[in-house]
C-alpha cells in the first residue's frame, strides 16, 4: 500500500480563497475516476495526500491526476516513522529497478524538532545510496532526484516528481461555451480556459439531420477526450443548415464566412444563458485564415453582448499543433469530416469586413426567424470520460 502526494502551485496565491479552490481540486479528483472516488483524501496545508492505495490502483490513480487542471506536480510517497533510523528507509527505497546516469537529494525540514537539518539530511542519505549503488552524484543537472520531507509527525519519500496541467481546477472560475468546429484548434483553446478553472460547454453548428454518423461520432469523440479533463462535457449539436441558407442568400461570397461565425454567436448566446455562462471561448489566432485578420475578428465579435475569449489568439499552428497531440485531441480532430463552414467558402474571403459592411447585409434577411426551429432541433449530450 502507498500513498500519492498531489501538489498545486497557483492555488496557493490565492489568500482568503484559497479553500474553495482546493476544495474544488478535490472534488474534481474525487470525479476523475472510480478509484480516486473510493480513495482516502488528507488535504494537508499544502499539499492532498492521497491512499492509502493497492498497487493496481496507485497506478490507475496516478494515470488520471495528469489530466487534471490545478495539479501542478504529483508522486506516488512512502510514509515513515519520524525518527533518524528512516532515513536508511529512504535509501533502500530510493534504489530502483534502472540505475540513473547520476541523483541527487532534496530535503525539506518543515519539522524543526527533527535533530538533522535539511542539508545534513540530503548529505546522509546520498552517502547511503552512493555506498548501495555506487550512482555519481549531480547536484545541479540529476537524471533522479530523491525528495525527503520531513513533516509534522512523518517522513515523506519520494522519487521525481511528475508534471501535471497546473493552473486551477476545473469548474472554480465559473463557466464559458466553446464553439468547437471539428478542426484542431478550437479543442485546445477549450482546454486552455479549462486550464483557467474554466468548466467549458461546447456548442458545434452542422448543416446535417441531427443524426448523421459523420457529425455525431467526431463531435462526441471530441468531447470525450476534453472529458479527460473536466468532469462532464456537455455538447450541443445545433442545425445550421437553415440560417446558412439564409446568409448565402444576403451576403456576398467575400464576406459570407464572417456573416456564418457571427450567426454562431447570436444562436449560441440562448444556450450560453441557459448555463450560466460568462462569455465564450473560441479558438482563433490572428492572420492563420481569412476569417482571423484583426479587421474580421472585429467585425465578428460584437455580434453578442457577452466576451468573446480566444486563447490561441498569438500562437502559431505548429504550437496548436503540438499542445493537441499532448492532449489527446489531434487525431481525433484529423479525421475526415467537412463542417457546415466549409463547403460554401469563397474563393477569394474578404479580410478587412467591417462592423457596419457585415450589419447591413444582414438586415436583408434576419435569420431570427429561425430561432425557435433551431432550439427545437438541438441535441444535447454529457460526455464522460471512459464511457
Amino acid at each position: 500500500m502507498s500513498l500519492i502526494v498531489v501538489h498545486y502551485d497557483e492555488i496557493a496565491l490565492k489568500g482568503g480563497r484559497r479553500r474553495l479552490f482546493v476544495r474544488q481540486l478535490v472534488r474534481n479528483i474525487r470525479r476523475a475516476s472510480a478509484v480516486l472516488a473510493e480513495s482516502p483524501v488528507c488535504v494537508l496545508h499544502d499539499r492532498i495526500l492521497l491512499g492509502p492505495l493497492s498497487g493496481d490502483a496507485r497506478d490507475a490513480a496516478l494515470k488520471r491526476l495528469g489530466d487534471l487542471p490545478g495539479v501542478s506536480w504529483y508522486a506516488p510517497i512512502r510514509q515513515l516513522p519520524l525518527h533518524v533510523e528512516s532515513l536508511a528507509t529512504v535509501a533502500e527505497s530510493a534504489v530502483g529497478a534502472e540505475p540513473p546516469a547520476s541523483f541527487r537529494v532534496r530535503a525539506r525540514r518543515s519539522n524543526k524538532d527533527f535533530p538533522l537539518k535539511s542539508n545534513e539530511i540530503e548529505r546522509e542519505v546520498g552517502r547511503m545510496i552512493q555506498e548501495r549503488t555506487g550512482w555519481p552524484v549531480d547536484l545541479e543537472g540529476a537524471e533522479l532526484t530523491v525528495h525527503v520531507n520531513v513533516v509534522e509527525d512523518a517522513i515523506l519519500t519520494y522519487r521525481d516528481k511528475i508534471r501535471g496541467p497546473g493552473g486551477l481546477p476545473v469548474g472554480s472560475t465559473g463557466t464559458l461555451v466553446g464553439l468547437v468546429s471539428g478542426g484542431i484548434d478550437s479543442p485546445v483553446a477549450a482546454y486552455k480556459m479549462m486550464c483557467r478553472g474554466c468548466r467549458v460547454v461546447l456548442v458545434h453548428f452542422h448543416n446535417f439531420s441531427p443524426d448523421a454518423v459523420g457529425v455525431r461520432r467526431k463531435l462526441i469523440e471530441l468531447a470525450r477526450d476534453l472529458a479527460r479533463f473536466q468532469p462532464v462535457s456537455r455538447l450541443y449539436l445545433v442545425p445550421f443548415a437553415k440560417v446558412q441558407a439564409d446568409l448565402v442568400a444576403a451576403v456576398p461570397p467575400r464576406m459570407r464566412m464572417v456573416a456564418y461565425r457571427r450567426a454562431m454567436l447570436r444562436l449560441a448566446t440562448p444556450i450560453l444563458e441557459a448555463e450560466r455562462a460568462q462569455g465564450f471561448v473560441v479558438g482563433d489566432s490572428v492572420g492563420q485564415v481569412a476569417s482571423q485578420t484583426p479587421e474580421n475578428l472585429r467585425a465578428t465579435y460584437p455580434a453578442t453582448p457577452f466576451p468573446v475569449f480566444a486563447p490561441l489568439i498569438g500562437e502559431n499552428k505548429q504550437s496548436i499543433m503540438k499542445l493537441a497531440r499532448e492532449i489527446g485531441t489531434y487525431e481525433t480532430s484529423i479525421q475526415p469530416y467537412d463542417d457546415c463552414c466549409q463547403l460554401l467558402l469563397s474563393k477569394s474571403p474578404e479580410t478587412r469586413c467591417t462592423l457596419e459592411e457585415i450589419t447591413a447585409c444582414e438586415e436583408r434577411l434576419p435569420i431570427e426567424r429561425h430561432y425557435d426551429d433551431v432550439r427545437a432541433e438541438t441535441e444535447v449530450q454529457d460526455v464522460v470520460y471512459g464511457e
